[in-house]
């Protein structure tokens, strides 16, 4: 009976873990954002598994050649602009995290033969923006000074 309650409680932490994993990451580069950090600061807080291009650094979705985080630095190596796509629930987790008031709208946008509604939101405090990206099906928040 032990065995199986020590399972169960290993099971739980695992699955609550990814979950909390992909927000504390987002959280992760906000703190970077706010401390308006080097690159290598960010190397060192999101790891060296990234691909460089000019004065970018790309993260990539495990297993894709599509980024999952883009970082962008000025002249002397500071952090100036980043991107992140999010899913639904984890834009809702970072939204929830950061102390801003978001200012949110919605539009339909015409595709072809058919309507999509696009959201967008901005929290002018912290140079952070979002919208709908629909070759994603995600948001892409972006942080820009």
């Amino acid at each position: 009976m032990k065995k199986l309650i020590l399972i169960l409680l290993l099971l739980i932490s695992g699955c609550s873990s990814s979950g909390e994993n992909k927000r504390y990451k987002f959280q992760i580069q906000n703190d970077l954002w706010e401390k308006q950090s080097t690159k290598s600061e960010v190397i060192k807080s999101l790891g060296a598994e990234f691909t460089e291009v000019d004065s970018e650094i790309v993260y990539k979705y495990p297993n894709s050649d599509r980024p999952e985080i883009g970082l962008f630095f000025d002249a002397s190596n500071k952090l100036v602009e980043q991107f992140a796509f999010l899913d639904e629930r984890s834009l809702q987790d970072f939204k929830s995290s950061i102390n801003c008031k978001w200012k949110e709208v919605e539009e339909v946008k015409s595709v072809a033969h058919y309507q999509r509604t696009i959201k967008k939101g901005s929290c002018s405090a912290l140079s952070i923006t979002y919208e709908t990206y629909l070759g994603l099906n995600a948001y892409e928040v972006r942080w820009k000074r």
